[in-house]
């Protein structure tokens, strides 16, 4: 299946700036080996409860449901050398966030903490100019991706948060006892039990509502952007939380 961080890889259908950095948090199962265990306990990860609650609500307020214990094929043959080969991955039952977490629960967290992100500190972040091609852009960060009006000022409180790098993520996670999923579990949670290139199908969308990717829309703005011809989400950019229909 190309999941999103396959398209990402290949730049494909995902719109720069938006999905990229978005964070999807995972709560810990339960573990069958020491190794493993450890491994989780390295990554501030909270301990599933023998009775499992179908939806809890985690340290920072975001919705988590359980995802359940099961196999499946991981990887792709169409995409790049490192998604070969397919190959069975068997999966502990855990917590995964409903949504990503958005530009308010992250100011929440900056808040409490007084957090500084990379991009604060270096005084730069990249993102998609009108050509569709990526940019640095002095003074942008995850407060104004843009470089110009605040994500508050352009009403985009609930909208994914962007620019923030991996040690930014991994601060997240640790204020809210969480860790981030691995590729196995976000790739098993995308696909949701389906078997083709996306959890959707093969190919277009038609007029299915469940993506917020490089589309028409998109294109309005960024005409040279490879997009997935004949669908529209509505959205240049990102979308809030929550816009799309979600997968099975």
């Amino acid at each position: 299946m190309k999941g999103f961080y396959e398209l990402l890889r290949h730049g494909r259908y995902i719109l720069p700036g938006c999905v990229i950095t978005a964070l999807i948090l995972t709560a810990c199962a339960e573990q069958k080996s020491e190794a493993k265990k450890k491994q989780i306990e390295l990554a501030t990860a909270n301990e599933m409860p023998k009775q499992a609650d179908r939806e809890i609500i985690g340290k920072d307020g975001a919705k988590m449901f359980l995802i359940p214990a099961g196999d499946f094929m991981m990887g792709g043959a169409e995409g790049c050398a490192d998604e070969e080969p397919v190959h069975q991955v068997s999966l502990d039952a855990f917590y995964l966030d409903k949504y990503e977490v958005t530009n308010k629960l992250f100011q929440k967290f900056v808040r409490e903490t007084s957090y500084e992100t990379t991009a604060e500190k270096e005084g730069r972040a990249a993102a998609v100019t009108s050509g569709g091609e990526w940019e640095v852009i002095p003074g942008a960060n995850w407060r104004k991706p843009e470089g110009r009006e605040t994500v508050f000022e352009s009403n985009r409180e609930e909208h994914p948060v962007v620019s923030i790098s991996w040690y930014d993520a991994e601060a997240y996670c640790r204020w809210a006892d969480k860790r981030l999923p691995t590729e196995a579990e976000f790739e098993y949670a995308s696909r949701a039990g389906t078997r083709t290139i996306y959890w959707w199908g093969d190919g277009n969308l038609g007029s299915q509502r469940a993506a917020n990717i490089a589309d028409e829309f998109a294109k309005r703005q960024f005409s040279d952007l490879p997009i997935m011809a004949g669908y529209d989400d509505g959205y240049e950019r990102s979308a809030p939380v929550g816009s799309f229909d979600p997968n099975p």
